[in-house]
């Protein structure tokens, strides 16, 4: 029999996912029975998500490379506007790296534009916990 806990980390880790756009039900579900420990589903929805992100994250730079439609000019171009919009104060924008579809479409964005590792770990990790502490500790 498959343990909830176990079930929450691939839920929260694949909902953080941009290849997997998907609502987080089982912790949905685990508030609704109620019986399980808070704490444990806070640590580990928080973890499983911030490994999501960055996986998002990783993929965002493999994305950078991929594009090999364009000549290297409007590539270029392309990405230091990019890079101009998104570093200029972009960096709040990962706050809402818990939202579902946005936040892996922002946190993919980031990757793109070689967001520094440690502010986006960092301002990425703030917003996920911030979004589970109120989902789990302030809504049940």
């Amino acid at each position: 029999m498959t343990n909830p806990y176990q079930l929450l980390i691939s839920n929260s880790f694949l909902t953080s996912l941009i290849l997997y756009p998907k609502e987080a039900y089982v912790l949905d579900v685990m508030m609704l029975v109620g019986g399980y420990n808070k704490a444990y589903m806070f640590i580990i929805a928080c973890i499983a998500s911030i490994f999501g992100t960055l996986v998002n994250y990783y993929l965002g730079r493999l994305l950078r490379c991929a594009d090999k439609f364009k000549s290297m000019a409007d590539r270029v171009e392309s990405i230091k506007y990019g890079e101009k919009l998104f570093l200029g104060g972009g960096y709040f924008l990962l706050l809402l790296g818990f939202l579902p579809l946005w936040g892996a479409l922002i946190t993919a964005a980031s990757g793109v534009f070689r967001t520094n590792i440690m502010l986006f770990i960092s301002l990425a990790s703030l917003g996920i916990i911030g979004f589970y502490a109120v989902t789990i500790f302030y809504l049940s």
